[in-house]
């Protein structure tokens, strides 16, 4: 017997939900999923507070997890340092990752 092909446009609520039964059919087959958005864990940890004579600094890392069809697909781990000044506004703030790329994105 052949397999209906299914793609799913959209994995949100709805979208889980149609994998889920195609997966239960034996006629069915689950081809594709296409979607703007995945599920996210974020985990930040080690942060310390660092204080100068007008800014404070906190440092922390942080590992981001992309999750597809509950499937891990991408892991980043960054080193993140955040700038605060004497009001302690946030002006400035660094990503590094392990394998030494980087973003800054400041704030006025």
């Amino acid at each position: 017997m052949k397999k209906v092909k299914v793609a799913i446009n959209g994995y949100g609520v709805i979208g889980k939900r149609v994998a889920d039964a195609v997966h239960l059919q034996d006629d069915m087959e689950l081809i594709g999923v296409c979607d703007f958005i995945t599920d996210w864990q974020i985990k930040i940890f080690n942060r310390k507070l660092a204080t100068g004579s007008n800014t404070k600094t906190l440092n922390s890392q942080i590992e981001i997890k992309a999750y597809l069809l509950g499937i891990n697909v991408k892991t980043n781990s960054y080193k993140v340092k955040e700038v605060f000044d004497e009001n302690n506004n946030l002006t400035r703030r660094e990503f590094k990752a392990t394998d030494v790329s980087y973003f800054t994105t400041s704030y006025k």
